[in-house]
């Protein structure tokens, strides 16, 4: 009760986690469980700039990094503050708004039991941990159903569900994106943060869901990355699209 986690410099539960992550991990397989630097996540989202009454989704949520700051910039960004000058109609209105995003905005999903942390994360800033569920994202496609998807997605990863696919494979960045690209609505916005690899490979897996990603948007970002960035877990050089 006593810390004030809002106003810490640093992100304790993010140095926490990468603390637990190298040594919890050492040895096992690799899930592709890479801490997001917040600095990155504060500019995806400052890109996407979340409104209220949309709807945001994270299907590698992971600690619910993605989320939580989304979370917090629709709260900083929506006016829910009570006056004592507000009339009863106003008060009520806000007060629906802060439900709204409490419980209708933030939906995640995560493979692991790292999805408690995720939930803990976002009770201990205001809540919005409602609709976040350890579930294997790829066992559930969805239609059309989200505003605005993030994430960063587990790379080269070998999964399974292909059969709920456009394109079949066990290619995991395929897959990954098929699942986000399906679960976008017609007019939302994605940001995903992928293995360079993404943007150039030849597989047939990757470039059908490059292509479809080409032909049905109406505008495309890439943002490089720095090398580095995901180290000490992978020296991957990523991109942002």
């Amino acid at each position: 009760d006593d810390i004030e986690f809002n106003n810490l410099n640093t992100d304790v539960k993010g140095d926490a986690f990468e603390f637990f992550l190298r040594n919890v991990t050492n040895g096992n397989k690799d899930l592709g469980e890479y801490y997001t630097p917040r600095h990155i996540v504060k500019m995806i989202i400052k890109l996407l700039n979340p409104i209220y009454g949309e709807k945001i989704y994270d299907p590698c949520c992971g600690t619910g990094g993605f989320l939580l700051e989304c979370f917090k910039y629709l709260r900083d960004n929506t006016n829910i503050e009570i006056d004592e000058e507000d009339s009863e109609e106003i008060r009520k209105e806000k007060k629906e708004k802060k439900i709204f995003i409490r419980e209708k905005s933030i939906y995640g999903r995560e493979l692991t039991s790292t999805a408690r942390i995720a939930k803990m994360n976002m009770i201990l800033f205001g809540d919005g941990h409602t609709n976040i569920r350890q579930i294997d994202c790829l066992s559930e496609p969805v239609e059309e159903l989200y505003d605005i998807v993030i994430s960063n997605i587990p790379y080269s990863q070998k999964v399974e569900h292909e059969g709920l696919y456009e394109f079949p494979t066990d290619n995991g960045d395929s897959l990954f994106m098929q699942h986000i690209w399906k679960a976008v609505k017609k007019g939302g916005r994605i940001a995903v943060i992928v293995p360079d690899t993404f943007l150039y490979s030849e597989k047939e897996s990757i470039t059908f869901i490059r292509k479809k990603i080409v032909d049905e948007s109406s505008k495309i970002i890439i943002v490089s990355l720095p090398r580095g960035v995901f180290n000490p877990y992978t020296p991957t050089k990523t991109s942002i699209i």
